[in-house]
């Protein structure tokens, strides 16, 4: 069979000469040929190989079970300023997004800086009319609110709050945490009678260190979650880093996880990047978490499907770079490759660089796009 062979391989090729070398090498050089000592090395070595059976095993069997040919569930993150870095008419976008590719799930988000610039006084104007045009196709959204939320540098902050948010004193940070909890009262407030909103997020990976915001005392993101529960019974989402996240920490906060979906990155230390991780890197987290926390669903708020430059905006790098992490052959295989997780709901990031790369005449993507929202 074929984990067996598998297992044989390994044995063969990695545990035995790893265990002869190991071995070798601590009972020479620190340990003086102590039995006790090269014991230990090789119950270590054991348990590793008896782990990587169990993984092997684990994979091979519950392949079968899963359905590669399911239905899956697909939305995009819509954010206006995406657009307009991409010098395009940010509403015309986010309109061609329902009515050319036939979109009918979304994420949007509601940024604090922007509805609240002055103190006290929103400006609502922006995201009343991308949730009303929503409402008027029956599309389904999730509202990613608070001051973590996506998009790059991640904080999201109006300038009046910044200095006391992160102050050391704690009465000082407490007015500016209350004033954070009275702007979430005021969003929540406003579109809970919305018949486009299904789910709430609740900060954007709270506990992932990236971008410009810390990461989110748990004490506080209870309080905001609390919050919102009061206001509207709604699933409350809480997301985290599907590549380097720890998901225990965050599912037990929310009611649905959320997990982002990156396979080439750009890192400004190392260059671009290549995970090269299996779909069954996914789904080993997602029953892991499921058996210790037991979320109502993981789906993947964060699918990539626009490149990753070193110098952003997108559309100010060459083709030749945009191509590194994203083209219409990796979007194909990327649609081939999460039909091997064992999520079935995802939103795409990258919906406004499709549209411009069709307005540059590539329309590729935005072609291969249109036969995927179809329920």
């Amino acid at each position: 069979m074929l984990y067996k062979t598998i297992i044989t391989l390994f044995r063969k090729t990695i545990f035995t000469p790893l265990e002869t070398l190991l071995c070798n090498f601590f009972a020479k050089r620190f340990f003086n040929h102590n039995r006790n000592w090269m014991f230990l090395t090789g119950f270590i070595l054991i348990s590793i190989f008896l782990a990587a059976i169990i993984f092997v095993a684990f994979f091979y069997f519950t392949l079968d079970d899963l359905d590669i040919n399911r239905d899956l569930k697909f939305g995009v993150t819509f954010i206006p300023r995406h657009a307009t870095e991409l010098e395009l008419n940010w509403q015309e976008t986010y309109l061609a997004v329902f009515d050319d590719l036939d979109v009918r799930r979304l994420r949007l988000v509601a940024y604090w800086n922007i509805i609240e610039k002055e103190k006290g006084v929103y400006d609502f104007s922006e995201l009343d009319w991308l949730v009303g045009e929503a409402e008027k196709r029956s599309a389904k959204i999730i509202l990613a609110i608070g001051m973590r939320v996506p998009g790059w540098p991640e904080c999201h902050i109006p300038d009046w709050a910044k200095e006391s948010l992160f102050s050391d004193d704690p009465f000082v940070r407490l007015q500016s945490e209350q004033a954070l909890l009275k702007y979430l009262r005021v969003i929540v407030d406003r579109y809970r009678d919305s018949s486009a909103i299904w789910a709430w997020q609740v900060e954007n990976e709270p506990f992932l260190q990236f971008g410009e915001c810390p990461i989110s005392d748990k004490e506080f993101l209870s309080n905001e979650i609390k919050l919102v529960k009061t206001i509207d019974k709604r699933p409350i989402i809480i997301t985290e880093s599907g590549e380097f996240g720890n998901w225990r920490k965050a599912a037990p906060f929310g009611d649905i996880l959320g997990t982002t979906l990156y396979r080439k990155i750009y890192y400004k230390r190392f260059g671009y990047i290549n995970y090269h991780l299996s779909p069954s890197f996914y789904r080993l987290k997602s029953l892991l978490v499921k058996k210790w926390t037991r979320p109502d669903n993981i789906i993947v708020v964060e699918l990539q499907s626009e490149p990753w430059v070193a110098d952003p905006p997108i559309n100010k790098a060459s083709m030749e770079e945009q191509y590194i992490t994203m083209n219409p052959e990796f979007f194909r295989d990327t649609l081939d490759y999460i039909r091997y997780t064992d999520f079935n709901e995802f939103y795409f990031w990258g919906a406004e660089w499709w549209y411009w790369m069709k307005q540059e005449g590539r329309p590729e993507i935005w072609d291969i796009a249109k036969g995927v929202f179809v329920e």
